[in-house]
């Protein structure tokens, strides 16, 4: 998807008005931004879709590990 294409430009206005008007929940509107993100890159290459869920469903693990351990004793002392 080309940012100066149709297709963009009309992907982008749905993107615009769900994300203004009728997400208005956070957490909704994070799912927005990962499913837009996903289609938006899934239409130059599907092959990167994988990759790119397996990216972040390791960055967000990592994440949980290391806030995780933010409130443990011994791992503040060091």
């Amino acid at each position: 998807m080309i940012f100066n294409s149709a297709i963009f430009f009309w992907f982008f206005a749905c993107f615009f008005v769900l994300f203004n008007f009728v997400f208005v929940d956070r957490r909704k509107i994070i799912w927005l931004l990962v499913i837009s993100s996903l289609i938006f890159y899934g239409t130059w290459n599907y092959n990167f879709i994988a990759l790119l869920v397996f990216s972040a469903l390791a960055d967000y693990l990592i994440a949980q590990k290391v806030e995780a351990n933010n409130h443990d004793p011994v791992m503040k002392k060091r």
